[in-house]
């Protein structure tokens, strides 16, 4: 199988025209940004590997957006959906319409694990994948260690059950109070980099065992303020995009 690496524009402070040329020479496989953005890439003349970015609660919004994604050859699609304070009658409702326009797009369309969305904690999101076989999601499990403040050992069911369904895969990492480790590189971090990567690596081996021919990987670490700064002047502690290689080639170091 193998992993593709895509890198957010989030962070990247520059017209997308200039953004796009700058991630390919650093070797990424595609981009991935909100939908607006790709259309003005795919304007500027890119035609390489894409993945759109929605947001919303309305489902008939989100599912009239999908003849866009595809419009933009999107490879992928990833939704921010929902929000956390909707009950498990009123996520179903809303995956009842959304999931039906998703399987009509042709799109491979993947929800993503949020904090402040539908599937911002393990508990609820179990439910959710119990109740609907076709959900699928992009995991970005560093909002769940902020949600739930710890590193989810406790939850070794629901990372197996979401493996299963995984196939984009948010490769920041988290820890117990926030969503983003001020600097992977960080011998100190070193134990959170373990956990993320034990845990994203479980979701390789799924994809594997499921036939997936490819998996799709953003090490989305993300600008101030997920990224740390200095208290004095405010200035980032790191460089994102040093970082975001960083995390790219640990992985494929460790996944060689």
């Amino acid at each position: 199988m193998q992993v593709s690496y895509f890198k957010a524009l989030w962070g990247m402070d520059m017209p997308v025209k200039d953004a796009v040329p700058l991630v390919l020479a650093a070797g990424f496989d595609g981009i991935e940004a909100p939908l607006g953005q790709i259309q003005e890439a795919r304007a500027a003349g890119y035609t390489g590997p894409a993945i759109a970015m929605l947001f919303g609660e309305d489902a008939k919004k989100l599912a009239a957006d999908l003849p866009a994604c595809a419009a933009v050859r999107a490879t992928k699609v990833t939704v921010h959906a929902g929000t956390e304070y909707w009950d498990f009658e009123k996520g179903s409702s809303f995956l009842k319409e959304f999931l039906p326009a998703v399987a009509d797009s042709g799109l491979e369309v993947n929800i993503e694990t949020h904090r402040g969305r539908l599937l911002f904690d393990p508990s609820s999101t179990v439910k959710l994948l119990e109740a609907f076989p076709q959900l699928h999601v992009c995991a970005d499990l560093s909002h769940w260690t902020c949600v739930c403040g710890n590193m989810l050992e406790a939850y070794d069911e629901a990372l197996k059950l979401v493996a299963t369904r995984t196939r984009h895969i948010h490769a920041r990492v988290g820890h117990t109070e926030g969503p983003q480790v001020p600097d992977p590189r960080a011998a100190h971090w070193k134990w959170a980099v373990d956990r993320f990567v034990s845990i994203w690596t479980d979701m390789k081996v799924a994809a594997e065992k499921r036939g997936d021919t490819v998996l799709t990987v953003d090490p989305e670490f993300g600008p101030p303020n997920y990224l740390w700064t200095n208290v004095s002047d405010g200035k980032p502690v790191v460089d994102l995009f040093e970082v975001c290689v960083w995390m790219r080639d640990e992985l494929k170091r460790r996944w060689a």
